[in-house]
């Protein structure tokens, strides 16, 4: 819709993220390493992901790690607020209700808490709800890379689905792909009793559907 052409490497690695926040430093430079030579193999000067950790560690941690990298990191949210701005992007009327969890990396960690409400503000109709904690005082979805999730994780899972209906809302909108595992793992196997009765869906795929054709 906006007149861009990605440059796709057909062969992409995960970020390391994981990796690194493991202790594995030296498995993460070596994915790094690999990882940024791909990209800049593609000719981009622009790199954009649509997940928070992998915003975090290409446009952080790599730098860190690895010095420069040749290349800016803007996540998907940003591309798409500037988009909304100069009115690039149209949408179709909605009578929805939604509620937008920050992400801890995209909010807490890198600071972008605008531009998402930004792009559901320009969606005619839409209603958007905050919940009871949002911006750096959101809650944490319960765990983070792919560690243990137990009965404490559980909890936490089940409190931020149960501020998000408190709101009103029928949809729970995230912007981290993990965030909208884990929730959705907990709505499958805790929420048998069926009090929880709001969806939760991807902030990109929901923007996207949004669209007018």
């Amino acid at each position: 819709r906006l007149g861009i052409t990605p440059a796709l490497s057909p062969n992409e690695r995960c970020c390391g993220h994981d990796m690194l926040n493991s202790g594995d430093i030296e498995g993460f430079t070596r994915l790094a390493s690999q990882n940024i030579k791909a990209i800049s193999a593609t000719g981009a000067k622009r790199v954009v992901t649509s997940c928070p950790e992998g915003y975090h560690t290409l446009k952080v941690d790599y730098p860190r790690y690895m010095g420069d990298t040749g290349f800016e990191v803007v996540h998907l949210t940003e591309l798409l607020a500037e988009a909304v701005s100069s009115e690039q992007l149209n949408f179709k009327k909605t009578s929805k209700k939604v509620a937008y969890h920050d992400p801890c990396r995209l909010g807490r960690i890198s600071g972008i808490y605008d531009p998402p409400r930004q792009i559901l503000e320009a969606i005619p109709g839409l209603d958007v709800r905050e919940m009871a904690h949002h911006h750096s005082n959101a809650l944490c979805c319960g765990t983070q890379s792919w560690v243990n999730c137990g009965t404490i994780n559980k909890q936490m899972q089940m409190e931020l689905l149960g501020e998000a209906q408190a709101t009103g809302a029928d949809i729970l909108l995230t912007g981290c792909p993990k965030c909208q595992i884990h929730l959705k793992c907990a709505l499958n196997d805790i929420d048998s009793s069926g009090e929880i009765k709001l969806k939760v869906q991807d902030f990109t795929g929901f923007v996207a559907g949004a669209l007018s054709r």
